[in-house]
């Protein structure tokens, strides 16, 4: 017999009851938001973004092609989380993330998964993290067109 799934409010409330587990949590979702912030709102990802736009495609800092907006990704020069000491505080993860236009380059997402993989190896050795690569979504808007009878 199959457990019932827990609703959110359900699973938060056990999280809350583990101290350890709620802070961890807590912190993750506060690198989140801040995380998505950063790529939405910050102005230095857009600007990096006009910067590196030549009509309607952008360069990539590393091989130098050019790819349209949906190829390719803003990536911080100089990792959020340092590959050598990983995280270490709330403050020096804000000052990281929210840089200068300058520190933040444009890579394809060629260029861009071969630098996480890289950053990755790093972290597997001085034993920290591995950072994730989220693929980036897809426009989800579809028109359907349904056929309908009409009533005469």
């Amino acid at each position: 017999m199959k457990k019932p799934k827990l609703t959110q409010k359900e699973k938060f409330k056990l999280l809350e009851q583990n101290l350890e587990a709620f802070e961890k949590y807590r912190l993750n979702f506060v690198k989140a938001q801040l995380r998505r912030a950063s790529v939405w709102k910050w102005p230095a990802s857009s600007i990096a973004l006009d910067n590196a736009k030549l009509d309607g495609l952008f360069k990539c800092a590393e091989c130098k092609s050019y790819y349209t907006e949906k190829n390719v990704n803003r990536d911080h020069i100089e990792s959020v989380e340092n590959v050598v000491t990983g995280y270490t505080d709330l403050d020096n993860y804000v000052k990281r993330l929210l840089v200068k236009s300058d520190q933040i380059q444009i890579l394809c997402l060629t260029c861009h998964n071969n630098k996480t993989q890289i950053e990755n190896e790093l972290r597997k050795k001085y034993g920290h993290k591995v950072i994730i690569n989220r693929k980036k979504k897809k426009n989800k808007f579809t028109i359907k067109n349904k056929s309908s009878k009409i009533n005469k």
